[in-house]
Parts: C-alpha cells; sequence; structure tokens
C-alpha cells in the first residue's frame, strides 16, 4: 500500500459499481458513488489504498455537486476528516480540452481544518505546438498552435507554502474548521471561503455592467429546456439553490418586476436598454416533456439526458453567481449615484431596491 499518490483520473466517466458490496473497504462507510459517475469512485478507492495522503485532479463539478449521493459522500469525507485541502485551477490548462479543473487534497489520517485556495486568475500563458491527428488528410500532421494556462515553479511553491501553513491570505487562501464547512453546506468551492479585497478602483461605468449583464442573461438563454416538474425538483433546483445564501440582489432589484416593470424602469433610469428576460427553463407536468428533443415513448430514464440536465444545471449556476456579481455591483453605484444626487428620480412612484 503506498504512502502517498497523485491521480489524474478520466473526468465524469460511467463506472459498474463491483459486487458484492457488503465487504468492499472502498465504499462501505462513506458510501457508493452514482454508476452515472465515477468522479467519487476514484476518490474512495484511492483513499482506501494510501497510507498517508494523495492529490487528486478532477472536474470542479466535484466541488459541488448536484448529486444527492455525491453529496452525502463530500459530507461523510468533510466530517470524517479526510479532506485537506481544494485548489480551483486556472481554466485552459489540458491541451485537449478547456474544462475547468481543481486539485482535491485527501488524507487518510483525519485532519482538523481544510485549507481552500483560489488559483483561477493566477497562471502564465505558454503557447504550444501540437500535430493534428483526427479529421482526415487535412489535419493529420498539421501543425496547430494552442495557447494553455500554466503555473510557474514559484506560484506551485506558493500553493505547497499555503497548504502546510494552513494559511489565510486574503484574495488568495483561507483555512476554515470542518465546522465552517459544515455550516456553508459542504460546499468545497474556494470562493465561498477565501476573503477577497474590496475594489479601490473607480466604479465601472453602467454602460459596461449593462453589457456584462446583457452577456450573462444571453448565455442563460442561449439553451432553453422543458422539464418535468419531478426531474426538475431531483436534478435543477440546485440551478438556483446551491449559490450563496447571502446572493439575493437579483430580488433586490426584480422583485416587482412582474407588476410594474420596476427593472425596465431602473435601465431607463440608468439610460441603458431593457435587459434580456430570463427565458431558459420552463416546467411542465408532462411526462415526456424535455424539450432538446425528448423523443422517448416511456418516462425519461436514458441516462444520456440525465447526464445533460446535471452539466447543464452546473453552468446555469455559475452563470447565476456571475449574474449576481454585477447585480450588486450595479446596486453599489446606483445608490451611491441616488443619495448623492447625480441621479434624479422620476417624479412618479420610485422604483423598489
Amino acid at each position: 500500500m503506498p504512502q502517498s499518490a497523485i491521480s489524474n483520473p478520466p473526468f465524469n466517466i460511467k463506472w459498474t459499481p463491483p459486487l458484492p458490496l457488503d465487504a468492499d473497504n472502498r465504499f462501505e462507510t462513506l458510501g457508493i458513488p452514482p454508476d452515472s459517475n465515477a468522479n467519487y469512485a476514484f476518490v474512495l478507492h484511492i483513499l482506501a489504498n494510501i497510507n498517508n495522503k494523495a492529490s487528486i485532479i478532477l472536474p470542479n463539478g466535484i466541488m459541488c455537486p448536484n448529486n444527492t449521493i455525491e453529496q452525502s459522500i463530500v459530507k461523510r469525507l468533510v466530517d470524517n476528516g479526510h479532506i485537506e485541502y481544494i485548489i480551483s485551477m486556472p481554466e485552459r490548462m489540458f491541451e485537449s480540452t478547456a474544462i475547468s479543473t481543481c486539485v482535491l487534497g485527501i488524507s487518510k489520517n483525519p485532519v482538523g481544518q481544510i485549507t481552500f485556495v483560489d488559483h483561477r486568475d493566477i497562471y502564465i500563458e505558454e503557447e504550444r505546438e501540437q500535430r493534428g491527428q483526427f479529421g482526415g488528410a487535412s489535419h493529420t500532421n498539421r501543425l496547430y498552435k494552442k495557447i494553455v494556462n500554466v503555473l510557474t515553479d514559484e506560484m506551485i511553491d506558493g500553493v505547497q507554502s499555503a497548504i502546510s501553513q494552513k494559511a489565510s491570505i486574503l484574495g488568495y487562501c483561507k483555512t476554515v474548521t470542518l465546522q465552517a464547512v459544515a455550516k456553508n453546506e459542504y460546499t468545497l468551492l474556494p470562493s465561498r471561503y477565501v476573503e477577497y479585497k474590496p475594489q479601490e478602483t473607480e466604479s465601472r461605468s453602467y454602460k459596461e455592467i449593462h453589457r456584462d449583464l446583457c452577456r450573462v442573461l444571453s448565455a442563460k438563454n442561449s439553451v432553453k429546456i422543458t422539464i418535468n416538474a419531478t426531474i426538475a425538483k431531483k436534478i435543477l433546483n440546485q440551478c438556483e439553490l446551491r449559490c450563496d445564501p447571502s446572493d439575493h440582489v437579483a430580488d433586490l432589484l426584480k422583485q416587482n418586476e412582474e407588476k410594474n416593470g420596476t427593472f425596465d424602469q431602473i435601465m431607463s433610469l440608468i439610460g441603458c436598454s431593457p435587459l434580456p428576460k430570463e427565458n431558459y427553463l420552463r416546467i411542465t407536468k408532462d411526462m415526456l416533456g424535455v424539450i432538446i428533443e425528448n423523443k422517448s415513448k416511456g418516462e425519461i430514464v436514458d441516462q444520456i439526458i440525465l447526464d445533460f440536465l446535471s452539466f447543464w444545471s452546473v453552468r446555469i449556476r455559475e452563470l447565476n453567481i456571475e449574474e449576481n456579481t454585477y447585480l450588486a455591483e450595479l446596486r453599489d453605484k446606483l445608490c451611491g449615484d441616488l443619495m448623492s444626487g447625480k441621479i434624479e428620480l422620476p417624479s412618479e412612484e420610485p422604483p423598489v431596491l
């Protein structure tokens, strides 16, 4: 049995749990991962086969899973002190895929704290050359250049130092107790723990904030799903509810939109066009109601649909968090301008903030 391990298992693949499981020490106490995704099967397999510690490269979805089985496994891993650190990594670190990743550090011997490192925006760009392998004669052996994000030796040393010293550095890392993670609904996203410096630069213009809000809302609306209500409760509730519970900025600006067009009135007040209306999800009671296009003749059981919805829900959750950031920026700027008199409310009933 190795003292420690480093692993980069294949991401998000299906697997078949081995039977019988009653004597399988990998899963008997921490749970059996769903057969639709083997990410945590790799984690538990590695944990059972080391004497000390392991570092595992995994997709970002493991930090905030929307599968109830995986959520229960995360809870047990945290409560039993088997997670030592989480590092959220920059995008585009792989030559073959742009998928965002993290590094999960696990420990055989229980730990009492978890160090969260946010490394998403700390990297350098490197140009690499690749030879085409697929796509016919026009692509085979053709030389391509690709930009990837990499960490320097100094950056890696910084990560190792933060973990070994259980550091808490503003805007970079935070070491918290297991109880703090439990209070945060067992999410493993570093951004939920790391404290960030307030921006000291001048606030952006309304036009710039408006542009980013339009971009995020258009991205959310790029795929519209009509889905059965029962399946939505099982899978898609996570899109809206797994965000930071303190993020209610959207409600502050939208609470009366349906009654009197408050949100459009605010955009008019700051000289911007109306924002795109959210139109990415519709709930139906029809058991066949998944439109992308569902041709099933019975109850929806096809795993490919459930896999797609899982990835889609993670994307929507990320966009919701980004949207709330811009709405908070808009709220703060608007409140400041109203207080200073830079913007005057119309004579009729003012918008509700």
